[in-house]
């Protein structure tokens, strides 16, 4: 069929699907499959194919940079199974897709790689159908030290490769989640360890709420009642589990009692159809600020997202205000503690168990704990979860990844699904950044001067963008949409109070606020530590001005030890420069 004919009848059609492979794109209308080639004109014809389409039906995911080139609606987890890819849907149904493992080199390695599109550094890719094939490729150029791009996680390869990602068409209480919390003999998993109690919230999809509780005393040994409780969580089928340090104790402590006993190794079957869970045996680090990160083991749960409450916390509680990263603590500080509810000192719990009264405090303590977990979940989670309908990476990692990493791979999956080249990560470099210092003392007369959005601002001021890695200024378009959209996502919480606008907009204030971090962020290919340093210095530039306007006096006059020699290269002052690129070229920063 020729182009005029497919753009007719994308016209008429109501769902259109553009993948690609290394020969070309793949265009699905209405389940019937086309092929362009790829040629010099395949995108212009691609464009085409999708304006027609959208002039027949408009979606709010149009956006192939923002929202990846894949239009599913619904999709709540994706997994890789014999070299397929497994979509769920929050409707239960299941859909297969064929998965293409890939590699990026910036030279033609063998006669397998295909040449990509422009002249970034890696430009050229080799496609894989299996694992395996990948797999020995790839630990064959990494042990020869060969210059190459590749994930390592399948699902990430899979969602930049394809552009889909999850819960679009979604809002959170749409998704089904089970917060769940066990008490036992205490922290240290030995042959005396026990599980007493598996208390557990869920609510499905349709926003009913069901509570359940598992305890020792209703069966012959924790064994069998963890082994109930893994059926039972098959029954609910949850799309996400939550608790709270659940990475650290909860999931960890119930795989060791259910897994060493008799003789037997098992894993919790808690994943969709019984899928075992399983426990990297490697540890993670979790940064939880500058200088401090906890060790942890990723746990993966077939067909669910894991979502700890504690990591979570760490994320939210931007400005630090949390007065400890228990659960009571937080839920106390946040005021959804409920005036009824049960305290109880977990230390205790071993050693009161077994008697009756203090038994049904602790079953009380449980409930109250996992519905706890569930609350703050849903106060915390929004931002997160609607930051999924546009990046590339499973809901789990996107809790505990760091935002310059997650903008990174936006980028890298639109200049991958156009078949476009992609930039290599430039090493680290000091950032030189703001200006912070204080007078300690007693001031009476004290003006406040708060300076909103200001990295992305001046980005926007100055169309400030990676300019030797970023050709299509898709960074600064990515920007300029994120301000914009908060801006009317704002304007619609105010007329409207509904309260999904405010989660909107919290996600995209996430992210034009992570957009600085993506350039001077070590490892990611579209970073720009000059670029990064521009926008700092831009920034300092605005507080001495402040200052001297606010006090009359400059900066040098209150912080006399301020190195001026930082700011060298932007001497006359920035303001004199129109845009980032200008400044560029009369400095030859790239030279």
């Amino acid at each position: 069929m020729d182009i005029e004919s497919i753009i007719k009848k994308a016209k008429n059609g109501t769902n259109l699907i553009v993948d690609h492979d290394i020969d070309g794109y793949i265009i699905n209308i209405d389940g019937d499959i086309h092929f362009v080639p790829w040629s010099s004109e395949a995108r212009q014809q691609v464009d085409s194919i999708r304006e027609a389409s959208e002039e027949s039906v408009q979606s709010e995911y149009a956006d192939d940079l923002i929202f990846g080139k894949d239009k599913r609606e619904g999709v709540v987890s994706l997994e890789i199974d014999n070299n397929e890819i497994i979509l769920y849907y929050n409707d239960k149904t299941v859909e297969k897709l064929p998965m293409v493992y890939w590699i990026l080199a910036p030279f033609k390695i063998d006669e397998h790689y295909k040449k990509l599109e422009g002249n970034l550094h890696y430009k050229y890719i080799r496609t894989f159908k299996t694992f395996n094939g990948f797999k020995k490729y790839a630990n064959y150029y990494r042990k020869k030290d060969v210059d190459v791009f590749r994930i390592w996680n399948a699902k990430e390869q899979a969602m930049i490769y394809h552009g889909i990602t999850m819960f679009k068409g979604l809002k959170v209480k749409d998704v089904s989640v089970l917060s769940f919390d066990i008490e036992s003999n205490g922290l240290v998993k030995d042959d005396t360890s026990k599980v007493f109690l598996i208390t557990n919230t869920f609510r499905d999809t349709d926003g009913e709420v069901v509570k359940k509780h598992f305890r020792l005393d209703h069966y012959e040994s924790d064994c069998e009642m963890i082994e109930d409780w893994c059926k039972w969580v098959v029954e609910v089928d949850p799309s996400v589990i939550t608790g709270h340090n659940i990475f650290g104790y909860d999931c960890p402590y119930l795989q060791h009692c259910y897994a060493d006993r008799d003789g037997h190794r098992r894993t919790l079957p808690i994943g969709k159809f019984g899928h075992e869970m399983s426990v990297d045996n490697y540890i993670a680090k979790f940064r939880v600020d500058g200088s401090n990160a906890w060790d942890y083991q990723k746990i993966q749960i077939p067909g669910r997202h894991v979502v700890d409450g504690m990591f979570l916390s760490v994320k939210y509680d931007i400005g630090r205000n949390f007065p400890s990263w228990g659960l009571k603590p937080i839920a106390q500080h946040l005021g959804i503690i409920n005036e009824d509810r049960q305290f109880y000192d977990a230390s205790q719990i071993g050693k009161n168990w077994h008697i009756p009264e203090e038994r049904e405090k602790i079953v009380a303590y449980g409930i109250d704990d996992s519905d706890d977990s569930l609350a703050l979940y849903d106060i915390m989670i929004p931002s997160m979860f609607y930051m999924c309908q546009y990046i590339p990476k499973p809901f789990q990692i996107i809790g505990t990844s760091a935002s310059g990493a997650q903008l990174n791979s936006v980028l890298v999956r639109a200049y991958m699904q156009e078949n476009h080249s992609i930039p290599k990560a430039d090493e680290s470099l000091k950032v030189y950044g703001g200006i912070s210092f204080g007078i300690p003392g007693i001031h009476k007369n004290v003006f406040k001067v708060d300076v909103l959005s200001e990295y992305p601002s001046i980005i926007r001021a100055f169309n400030v963008y990676p300019i030797t890695k970023d050709p299509k200024k898709y960074y600064l378009k990515m920007v300029n949409y994120f301000t914009e959209r908060r801006f009317e996502q704002k304007n619609k919480y105010k007329e409207t109070g509904d309260s999904y606008y405010d989660d909107l907009q919290a996600s995209s204030k996430i992210f034009i606020n992570s957009s600085f971090g993506l350039g001077g962020t070590g490892g990611l290919n579209f970073n720009d530590y000059k670029m990064a340093d521009f926008i700092t210095a831009m920034g300092r530039q605005i507080i001495k001005d402040t200052i001297k306007w606010a006090t009359g006096k400059p900066l040098s006059c209150w912080w006399k030890d301020y190195e001026d020699e930082k700011d060298k290269l932007y001497e006359g002052g920035l303001r004199r420069y129109e845009s980032y690129t200008e400044f560029v070229k009369v400095n030859k920063i790239y030279d």
